[in-house]
């Protein structure tokens, strides 16, 4: 059976890394389930890919491969640092008392990502990956630095670090790679994991993929995994073997004597086997050689009677058949006439006590006619039903007392009291139904917040997984509107920038952001276009309804390039390397040279030559004709920057705020919900106490003067004499009734005989032109 025929167990699939090693960018390795060999000389990266392998799943410590250490003894020993940053090279100067090491990428140069990710696969439906990364920025000198700025990861499914590759730095000291800024990249609800804690990870890993069933085990496995992972050499993995596998390493010099035991043993047990078959395949035989001489002796019975007669008469299986039917009939009929004889003696006997019975009681009412009649059974039946009646009325009373209470109401004792009541009543439906309105409208206010939260919470959402698609900070309709113009012009939106995605804020400026949004927010939001595509893109958006404002701005030639002035906006910006780069440059330089003070009071001082006017830390800024400008307007799109990892990061905390205020918002909806439901359920009560409510279905005096009547009459009418002949009456009835039972049993006991007999009378009489060997 072939690997791939064995689904369900986790196997390497995908392996990424990046910025690891002699491997700069982003490089995958593609892994078949039936396994990959890895070859090639010394020194090509075998060793590299296994020890970024390993750095994802092996325990920190880090104990990497020792054929990564450099032969004939030198042992360079290889470090995450060194991984990271390219190692290629160390040469010892004159004195061999210093050195100079070479990187792919030496400290100073830009930050990087660095990392590793593994891709499991059940071979079904099923994948995992983990990974580990860390940001090296342009001053990371060593290990532990890296080791600070590290996270792992565990995610039920692929996991892309294409996305990570070219990654710049948020900030100066800053990593953007952060448990928060990864976060919005997996799903925590189906169980994803990013935790600066690789123990954490590993946890999750070895859960997910049932590495070992428990702690001590999986701990030894990983330890295993790491000591292979570091051995090299037959005898490294020898020792190892004897290591953690055999308790006993002498046990292997006991192999030949306990090999030729057992294939002893095994030759006695099988000759037992074969003895013990063969014994209870005999077992049977005198059993079966029995069965073989009964069924023999009946197929010869059976076969002469196939035989037919030579003399034209009926066969020997007609006569056989014949004689066994006229038996069977003889014995069910002399059955029959045994058991008729006796239920005729029970049915009569049966009919005399019924007789007696019938008699008994009709002599115990002609006496009981004859004393002038029993009236307490017709005035007990009335007084059964008035008790009854009252039992009704107190079980109204009972219920209407319960939902009086409800409303702070008690039960009338008088028709006055219920017409008080029923005033009291329409009060509080009065109050009721105005407490209702009310309860209407702030249960459907609390609806419309719930319906509002959500739908605020779905548009982030979305804003997020489409400025995962794009770089930049521009809004969605901006977008579309450029692509638009390119795809109806033919033209590449590469060269339809806006000019905000040519700027970037330097890190060491970002306190000064409100003061470049104040200046350049209108210059931003504006689409370059050069000279030589004008005429197209002019023409398009003249002609066409574009759903929005939009500016174009022709680029020119700039000739000469001036630099920024120190201490202005143009001097706080980074500007992208592009065709329009120069260009952008002059327009900055010229037309928007604000100098940057700290408060507002500094906006009348003298400026620096050049500079067209003053823009404090907190935005406002100075004007033609002595005015001041501030706009405050709150938006997430500052249209500033070809980097929106911040955005898509304060749009998630955003998100992630709301979504926290929605178990109240639920709540407050439902309990208002609630309320008013209740306010509700509570008029129609009351209504239909207000339509039922009468005093002749509540007022019991007249059913106990009537009770109370009836008791007298019984007790003046039931005399000694009476109560005698009332339990004659009652013995004699009973009697009757059971004897009646008695005779109905027995009467339809004999009817089954009697269609038994009809039965046996019909297969006693043989068939027309036939005769029978019996008669009944």
């Amino acid at each position: 059976m072939t690997p791939e025929d064995l689904p369900g167990q986790f196997r390497i699939e995908k392996v990424q890394v990046l910025n690891w090693g002699a491997y700069s960018g982003l490089q995958v390795m593609h892994v078949g389930r039936s396994g990959t060999a890895i070859l090639g000389p010394s020194g090509r990266g075998k060793s590299t890919l296994l020890d970024a392998m390993a750095s994802v799943i092996m325990p920190n410590p880090q104990e990497f491969n020792q054929a990564a250490r450099d032969d004939k003894g030198r042992k360079r020993e290889r470090t995450i640092y060194s991984y990271a940053r390219g190692h290629t090279d160390h040469r010892r100067d004159e004195n061999k008392r210093s050195g100079t090491t070479t990187y792919l990428r030496p400290p100073g140069s830009a930050g990087f990502a660095s990392g590793t990710a593994i891709t499991w696969s059940d071979g079904v439906a099923a994948r995992v990956t983990a990974f580990r990364l860390a940001w090296v920025a342009p001053d990371t000198t060593g290990a532990d630095m890296i080791g600070a700025n590290t996270v792992y990861g565990f995610v039920h499914d692929d996991f892309d670090l294409a996305g990570l590759d070219g990654l710049s730095g948020v900030r100066a000291g800053a990593s953007p790679l952060s448990k928060s800024s990864l976060g919005i990249l997996v799903d925590s609800d189906r169980g994803d994991v990013i935790d600066p804690s690789q123990s954490r990870m590993h946890a999750k890993m070895r859960t997910a993929m049932s590495m070992g069933r428990t702690d001590e085990s999986q701990r030894l496995a990983m330890q295993l995994l790491r000591r292979a992972q570091a051995s090299k050499g037959i005898f490294n993995i020898n020792a190892l073997f004897k290591e953690f596998v055999l308790t006993e390493p002498l046990a292997m010099t006991r192999w030949d004597t306990a090999l030729a035991a057992y294939r002893e043993a095994s030759l006695l047990y099988d000759e037992f086997e074969y003895a013990r078959k063969r014994f209870d395949a005999l077992a049977q035989l005198p059993t079966l050689a029995e069965r073989y001489t009964t069924a023999g002796s009946d197929y010869v019975a059976k076969q002469r009677l196939r035989q037919e007669p030579d003399t034209g008469g009926p066969s020997r299986l007609q006569v056989w058949h014949a004689e066994k039917v006229a038996e069977w009939a003889a014995r069910e009929t002399d059955t029959n006439r045994i058991e008729h004889a006796e239920v005729d003696e029970k049915v009569q006997a049966a009919r005399l006590s019924a007789k007696t019975a019938k008699d008994a009681f009709d002599d115990v009412i002609d006496t009981l006619t004859a004393a002038g009649g029993d009236p307490t059974k017709t005035l007990a039946l009335q007084l059964e039903g008035a008790r009854k009646e009252l039992d009704g009325l107190e079980e109204a009373r009972d219920e209407l007392t319960a939902q009086l209470a409800e409303f702070g109401l008690v039960l009338p004792s008088s028709q006055g009291d219920l017409t008080l009541l029923q005033a009291s009543m329409a009060e509080i439906h009065a109050k009721l139904t105005a407490d209702q309105v009310e309860l209407d409208r702030q249960a459907h206010e609390r609806q419309a917040d719930l319906a509002l939260l959500k739908r605020r919470i779905a548009k982030l959402t979305k804003e997020i997984e489409q400025l995962k698609q794009r770089r930049g900070n521009i809004p969605e309709e901006a977008e579309g509107m450029r692509n638009r113009i390119a795809r109806a012009t033919r033209l590449p939106a590469d060269r339809l920038p806006y000019l905000g995605e040519l700027l970037q804020l330097k890190p060491e400026h970002r306190r000064w952001e409100q003061a470049v949004l104040s200046v350049l927010r209108g210059l931003a939001q504006q689409l370059a276009v050069a000279e030589t595509d004008l005429p197209v893109v002019r023409r398009h958006v003249n002609d066409n309804d574009m759903g929005g404002a939009i500016t174009l701005v022709r680029v020119r030639a700039p000739g000469s390039v001036p630099a920024p002035i120190a201490n202005t906006v143009p001097a706080l910006l980074d500007i992208a390397d592009s065709p329009y780069r120069d260009w952008l440059v002059r327009e900055l330089v010229e037309h928007f040279s604000y100098w940057c003070v700290e408060h507002d009071s500094q906006l009348s001082e003298p400026r620096p030559p050049g500079t067209i006017g003053s823009v404090t830390l907190a935005g406002m800024r100075t004007g033609a004709r002595d005015r001041y400008v501030k706009n405050d307007r709150k938006s997430p799109y500052k249209w500033i920057g070809w980097d929106n990892h911040q955005l898509r990061a304060d749009l998630a905390e955003e998100a992630s705020s709301l979504r926290g205020e929605l178990p109240s918002t639920e709540l407050k909806a439902d309990q208002a919900s609630a309320a008013r439901d209740a306010c509700r359920d509570s008029v129609l009560r009351l209504e239909v106490m207000q339509e039922g409510i009468a005093w002749t279905r509540i007022d019991t005096e007249p059913v106990l003067q009537r009770i109370s009547v009836l008791e007298e009459q019984i007790e003046r009418a039931d005399t000694p004499e009476t109560r005698e002949l009332r339990r004659r009456l009652d013995l004699a009835h009973d009697k009757l009734h059971k004897t009646g039972l008695v005779v109905e049993k027995v009467e339809d006991k004999l009817a089954t005989i009697d269609a038994a007999w009809v039965s046996s009378w019909m297969c006693e009489t043989p068939p027309q032109g036939r005769s029978t060997t019996s008669r009944r």
